[in-house]
């Protein structure tokens, strides 16, 4: 008779029978848990880890930029990462050597001393010499920094005793000269993952948020900087971008290459998998990698401070939660570091980020 009502009824009726079955539609779909799982695919198309129960709010209902289709974890982290960024950002700030500050940071370094200290410190050494080389009055306001895990820190600290470190590190304390040769030696802060080969990764990606100048270019230890080298910041003027690609009428928050060679497990193969649902995120397949190797952070707003942010809480999430085997292709930190930034591109459109050249960090190109 209800039904009758509503066909063939009043409209005030009608209105009244419609706005009852759509009361009972949303009580179906909002009104209960619902269980989500970050989808993990292989070639094989097996799906794999990580499966929560999430209580669906308002907050996952509203699309913001390419909310669709990520996985609600990751929305989740970015809410952290703002909520840090705010707490802490104008802080950090006020730590930094001012607006017109900018430097690398090489590291960060930890273990072997010879193999990876003593190399980061020819490199900051050659980083000076080639800023040297070039007589514009640019160069004098670059820093050079050092990442360093305490160990490494205590034995160039130490050179001061001629008779004990001189004469086993006597390269490193000629290098180091008195703790000169570094504008700042920043301690690499401490992380830990389930996984103990995460950990360093962790540590490196976790990193960008110490960054000591607004303008900061991160050197893996051993990246080989070429005369000119110090030209890479000016990608953050977008009237000076000409000189590495076209130029753009946007600052950059991010300036990153592209890698040359996509991450393959220990048999050659390329993993492949999607921080949501596949048949959203179907370009997540074909976004490269990026080569952390050489990373440059342009901190001129807080967006940029809340992407740093949430590449330590995606690689943490990831490395704690995902990689709970090598099938899933996560061999290094620039695989945390892909599903960072597209996801983070995907949540905040308005994140501006350049792509370096392959030569910039004097790395050859494929097949060359």
């Amino acid at each position: 008779m209800a039904a009758t009502g509503c066909r063939r009824g009043s409209i005030l009726a009608a209105l009244i029978c419609g706005n009852i079955l759509v009361i009972l539609l949303l009580l179906l779909l909002f009104g209960t848990p619902i269980t989500t799982r970050l989808t993990v695919f292989t070639e094989e198309n097996t799906v794999s880890t990580a499966c929560k129960v999430v209580q669906r709010n308002e907050t996952q209902i509203v699309h913001v930029g390419g909310e669709r289709g990520v996985d609600p974890a990751y929305i989740n982290l970015l809410q952290e990462a703002e909520r840090r960024s705010s707490l802490d950002y104008e802080n950090r700030r006020t730590r930094m050597r001012g607006d017109a500050a900018a430097g690398f940071v090489i590291g960060p370094t930890e273990g072997n001393f010879d193999k990876y200290a003593l190399v980061a410190l020819r490199n900051a050494q050659r980083i000076k010499t080639v800023m040297a080389m070039d007589n514009s009055s640019s160069t004098s306001t670059v820093n050079v920094a050092w990442m360093a895990s305490p160990e490494h820190i205590a034995i160039v600290e130490q050179c001061r005793d001629m008779m004990q470190n001189w004469s086993y590190y006597p390269e490193a304390c000629r290098l180091w000269a008195n703790g000169t040769l570094f504008a700042d030696v920043i301690t690499t802060p401490e992380r830990q993952s389930k996984h103990e080969k995460f950990t360093f990764w962790l540590k490196a990606l976790g990193g960008y948020i110490h960054a000591p100048y607004k303008t900061t270019i991160f050197l893996d230890s051993d990246a080989f900087a070429c005369p000119g080298v110090q030209k890479l910041f000016a990608i953050t003027n977008p009237r000076q971008q000409n000189y590495w690609q076209f130029p753009t009428l946007s600052t950059p928050d991010l300036a990153v290459g592209i890698d040359q060679y996509e991450s393959a497990g220990p048999r050659g193969e390329v993993v492949k998998f999607t921080p949501g649902d596949p048949s959203v995120l179907r370009d997540f397949v074909d976004f490269p990698e990026r080569n952390t190797g050489t990373v440059l952070f342009h901190f001129h707003r807080r967006l940029a401070y809340t992407f740093a942010h949430f590449l330590l809480l995606v690689a943490e999430y990831v490395s704690n939660h995902v990689a709970l085997d090598n099938r899933l292709g996560l061999y290094n930190d620039q695989c945390p570091f892909k599903i960072g930034l597209y996801v983070f591109r995907r949540l905040r459109p308005e994140f501006v980020d350049l792509q370096l050249p392959m030569h910039a960090s004097c790395r050859s190109y494929p097949g060359v």
